[in-house]
């Protein structure tokens, strides 16, 4: 097996580097942005969702918070998609307090259900998940 640059088909991913007993698949660019993104809305989130009042405004941070949700809102879907889906992993790298609110991002900005905007049965499906996660 040689450094050989190949792609493969199931997981749209294409392998950079390969040796005796590993593939290092890369991701498309896309999809590596997406974490690279996710990374940068979880330490805002983080930092907003768990500085102290007496060294942030409560006012300031639900001012960033609203801009930050105003933006997301905006985003392409499937990048959107992409962020969603990015969250979870995301939070692995975190502990405690701060990895439950990096799990939490996507349910707390209502992202699944700006994904689902156009279909009213989806909405109706996460609005009950909502209700009794909440």
């Amino acid at each position: 097996m040689g450094g050989s640059n190949t792609c493969s088909e199931d997981q749209g991913a294409e392998v950079v580097q390969e040796d005796e007993s590993h593939q290092y698949p890369r991701e498309g660019s896309q999809a590596m942005i997406a974490m690279q993104v996710a990374s940068i809305i979880a330490e805002y989130v983080v930092f907003l969702e768990l500085t102290g009042e007496d060294e942030l405004d409560p006012d300031t941070a639900v001012k960033m918070t609203e801009a930050l949700a105003g933006q997301l809102e905006e985003l392409d879907k499937g990048f959107l998609r992409e962020l969603v889906d990015a969250f979870p992993v995301i939070a692995e790298e975190y502990s405690g307090e701060a990895q439950e609110v990096v799990r939490n991002i996507a349910h707390g900005f209502y992202l699944e259900e700006a994904l689902a905007a156009d279909d009213p049965e989806r909405l109706a499906e996460l609005e009950a998940l909502r209700d009794a996660r909440d």
